[in-house]
């Protein structure tokens, strides 16, 4: 077996007797201003912390912006830390948090997403191609509509935490579930006011994270090591599952408005795209949730009319925006279901209305960055449809729903989608970054990689290993893949967006290189760095709308396809088409236990109606959700001609929502426009058109 050195402790196997435990005072309003907190009598190895008791820097810093490690007196959202209780008792400190008394002075005045103010922007892009207001003039049709997606939480298996320790010479040590090891130390090292160097961070084993562990760690490393600084003793922060449920940042919800005209032939002429984005209180990741949305807000298709006016608004709502894609989901879902609006309008198959508006090269795509790329859009999506017998079933299905007695039997629907996945940040966050990966073969001809990056199962790191030793032409067990200690690792940056894949393989490659051409010259051990930096030269600036946003992108089609009970609207998934052109598929095996995982949860987190928690003093606990069948899933993986190696976990989560949701539609004869699309939503649509259809009767 592979041995990779990686922790394989999770976080919560850290805690043992005698450690300090933390629980997170949180505020129970969702605006106001705390006039006065009551404190229990606490027994002396017990204490609390707030927003004042902080050694030094008050702030989580997150690239340019920044929160409050603790409220300042002003909450923004309910579930806002307010004080950390300490002590070694589990059971007493639970009991003492039930009884602290946080008196408030309510503001009922509540920032939403769906009625903003001007005061509630924090950050607004427009942009304009040609004249879209003239185009509309001559369109021959006009199709207007809203879509909105609902926040998304995560449902982690392993919870959320960290734990600090004082080392012998006075220095810190940090165990943290986090993606990114060094931003922790930074916000570590600022709020004790302490050298960085006196600061190290682990990380312990994690599940899948779909960016959930990105900064929220950060700020439970900061209470851990304030607790452990102020007491001398190790301590453990893990916040319980519905905290992480309710609080932890998640998916933005999105209202998002397609208004589009059509020439006679169905080609578009011109479009006009509103989005708004809850970015909750604190926007830590506006910047970059707003410049993927809008580059992905008019999808694959050419135009050369265009307006978009994007806006990340802050509400009474928990920071939200790390989630997968930040901003790819919710513009792809609005854009390929407003698609199938327009194939109809257009009176042409879905299918064919895509391949006759897609873009033929990068250029040509809406944003219209500087690359020049051909793409294989037309073959991604003939490939799913051949797979699916997509042409055959649309016309069927559209036939049944239209001509069948409603209750005449179960409804089958199939859906069609197309997106692309950028991999690495947009804008200009990481412009100054640079990202390393060292290697180091030693005498006894082992190699050992040293790397911050975090790969989220044991298949990423096997990959690193294979790589590195077939280059060398040595055993993979031979390759060993150091702990993640900011002390002995260089900065390798934040594992997601398919990173660890697209950049850190190439630097582990580069690495290998390097010592084979030296590996016979040299006396051993050798060991080389090599880094990253976002090319200046045609970078994205997002001002203008102009340049190059991603160093790869990959490009996906899917299918698929639903069958509902016109009575219960119970649904099951027929099956699922998949296709993507990603670059250089490293380890196939890999790339499809990849796919299909993120399908399979895709699918569930489309028609998973969100829990309703209460209060976490209070909550209750959360089932998992299991599904009753398995659906057949087919993955096909074009030759592309990018040679580099490229992400596809995010595909199927822009993928799959529009697809299943037009699946839906059509069978049910209605059209969704919310996502997730639950029981609830069908029924209410179904409801609306036969609303429609009894008034079109009287008529």
């Amino acid at each position: 077996m592979l041995e990779t050195h990686k922790n394989n402790r999770f976080i919560c196997d850290y805690y043992s007797l005698g450690m300090t435990v933390i629980r997170i005072i949180r505020a129970e309003v969702p605006g106001g201003t705390i006039t006065n907190i009551s404190l229990p009598e606490l027994p002396p190895d017990a204490g609390v912390i707030g927003y004042d008791d902080i050694p030094a820097e008050k702030n989580l810093s997150v690239f340019n912006r920044t929160m409050p490690l603790l409220c300042d007196g002003k909450i923004r959202y309910e579930g806002e830390p307010i004080l950390l209780l300490y002590g070694q008792n589990e059971q007493e400190i639970d009991i003492i948090a039930s009884c602290i008394k946080i008196d408030y002075e309510t503001d009922y005045t509540i920032s939403a997403l769906e009625s903003y103010t001007d005061e509630q922007i924090d950050r607004e892009l427009n942009f304009t191609r040609g004249k879209p207001e003239r185009n509309f003039e001559r369109s021959h049709k006009i199709v207007e509509e809203e879509y909105s997606t609902s926040e998304q939480n995560h449902y982690d298996l392993e919870p959320q935490g960290a734990a600090a320790f004082i080392k012998d010479d006075k220095s810190i040590a940090i165990t943290a579930a986090t993606q990114w090891p060094f931003n922790v130390r930074d916000n570590v090292s600022a709020c004790l006011d302490i050298q960085q160097k006196k600061v190290t961070v682990d990380v312990p084993a994690m599940g899948k994270t779909h960016s959930g562990k990105l900064w929220y760690a950060g700020l439970l490393a900061c209470y851990a090591a304030i607790v452990t600084w102020k007491t001398g003793k190790p301590s453990i922060c893990l916040i319980p599952k519905t905290d992480s449920i309710l609080y932890t940042p998640g998916r933005a919800a999105s209202i998002i408005r397609h208004k589009t005209g059509l020439d006679e032939n169905g080609k578009i002429l011109c479009r006009s795209i509103d989005i708004s984005i809850d970015s909750g209180a604190y926007p830590m990741l506006s910047e970059e949730v707003i410049n993927r949305i809008c580059f992905s807000a008019a999808g694959v298709y050419s135009t050369s009319a265009l307006k978009i006016t994007a806006r990340s608004l802050k509400t009474n709502n928990p920071p939200s925006g790390a989630f997968n894609g930040m901003g790819f989901h919710q513009s792809f879902f609005a854009g390929e279901s407003h698609a199938n609006s327009l194939a109809k309008a257009a009176g042409l198959c879905p299918l064919e209305w895509r391949k006759l508006n897609t873009a033929r090269k990068q250029i040509n795509l809406p944003i219209g960055w500087e690359g020049k790329k051909p793409m294989q859009l037309d073959k991604l999506l003939e490939t799913v449809a051949e797979m699916s017998d997509f042409r055959r079933k649309h016309a069927a299905y559209g036939l049944s729903a239209k001509m069948q007695n409603y209750f005449s039997g179960k409804k089958r629907g199939i859906g069609i989608s197309v997106c692309c996945q950028g991999n690495g940040f947009m804008g200009k966050v990481e412009e100054n970054e640079k990202y390393t990966v060292s290697a180091r073969l030693d005498t006894d001809g082992s190699l050992s990689l040293f790397t911050s990056a975090v790969p989220e199962n044991f298949q990423t790191s096997s990959l690193w290993c294979e790589i590195a030793g077939g280059i060398l032409e040595i055993d993979p067990t031979d390759v060993r893949i150091e702990t993640t200690d900011t002390s002995l690792v260089p900065d390798s940056g934040p594992s997601l967006f398919s990173r660890n894949i697209t950049i850190i393989t190439q630097l582990i490659e580069k690495c290998c290189n390097a010592i084979k051409k030296s590996r016979f010259r040299l006396p051993l051990p050798i060991e080389v760095k090599r880094s990253f930096r976002l090319p200046r030269t045609n970078g994205w600036d997002p001002e203008s709308f102009s340049g190059n946003p991603f160093p790869i992108v990959s490009w996906g089609a899917s299918v698929v396809e639903t069958e509902t009970d016109p009575i219960t609207l119970d649904t099951s998934v027929r099956g699922v088409w998949f296709a993507a052109d990603c670059g250089k598929i490293m380890n196939p095996y890999l790339a499809r236990a990849e796919v299909e995982s993120e399908i399979f949860r895709s699918v569930i987190s489309s028609t998973m109606k969100p829990p309703v928690l209460k209060n976490t003093r209070t909550g209750i606990p959360l089932t998992p959700i299991q599904p009753e069948t398995l659906f057949p899933i087919r993955i096909e993986f074009l030759d592309s001609r990018e040679t580099k190696p490229g992400g596809l976990g995010e595909l199927p989560d822009s993928l799959i929502p529009a697809a299943l949701s037009e699946a839906l539609s059509m069978g049910l004869d209605i059209k969704l426009r919310n996502l997730p699309s639950t029981s609830e939503s069908l029924f209410q649509q179904i409801e609306h058109r036969t609303r429609i259809e009894e008034q079109e009767l009287e008529d």
